[in-house]
């Protein structure tokens, strides 16, 4: 008879050790009464309460991991990650902060991944841009689908929208108002563009749509980032 190879010691004492005898009778009650207090008040009581009378603590263990695992109760764990993914949104004016909105969507990314249902960098990041409602990280939205550095991370994806939003909020702090209510502002009084001439070179003198300003923002961070590699 071929001899079984276990490539664990948890594996070898799980196939190996024995459950009946004096010693794992007394551990068996042991687990049960660990158990019990834990559980008595919860969901999972009355799948524990079958084993009560016997106080058998690995049926006990055994009935509630299979009611917590199994194929009902992952279906719903994937459906409770998604529908977080889905319902949560961002605007500066609403229930969540950036920081909060980005911990909801890596608290569903790290559920599925436990659930073996791994989601693609893009779709994380396909996911995350979608829900953002603010006018300049929406601008935001074409430069990150337009690079692949950040198009299939979601960790510099969500790391780039945090440093745009911040150099917003420090341009608000000195100037009293956010940057593109300012420009907004502006543009109602007037939307000329005019261009002047200097050294040979046309430089903008008009004023610049709130777009338009988060464009130039973005690509101002990427060029300085370009230069520095």
């Amino acid at each position: 008879m071929a001899q079984t190879i276990f490539l664990t010691i948890e594996d070898n004492l799980l196939h190996t050790t024995g459950h009946s005898g004096p010693a794992f009778q007394a551990n068996n009650k042991r687990l049960y009464r660990l158990l019990k207090p834990l559980n008595v008040n919860s969901p999972a009581w009355p799948f524990m309460q079958p084993f009560n009378h016997a106080q058998d603590g690995r049926g006990t263990f055994l009935a509630t991991k299979a009611q917590a695992e199994g194929l009902a109760a992952i279906t719903t764990h994937k459906a409770a990650a998604y529908a977080q993914i889905v319902s949560t949104k961002f605007t500066r004016k609403g229930r969540y902060t950036l920081d909060q909105y980005i911990v909801c969507h890596q608290k569903a990314f790290n559920e599925l991944e436990t659930l073996s249902q791994p989601v693609p960098e893009d779709k994380k990041v396909g996911d995350f841009m979608s829900h953002i409602h603010d006018a300049c990280l929406t601008t935001a939205r074409d430069l990150i689908f337009g690079n692949p550095e950040y198009s299939n991370s979601f960790e510099k994806a969500q790391q780039y929208c945090k440093g745009l939003l911040a150099h917003n909020s420090i341009h608000a702090m000195h100037t009293g108002k956010d940057s593109h209510h300012v420009l907004k502002t502006q543009c109602k009084q007037g939307n000329n563009k005019k261009s002047t001439k200097t050294g040979g070179k046309h430089v903008h003198a008009g004023r610049y749509s709130p777009q338009e300003y988060c464009v130039l923002t973005l690509l101002r961070h990427s060029m300085s980032k370009l230069r520095s590699i």
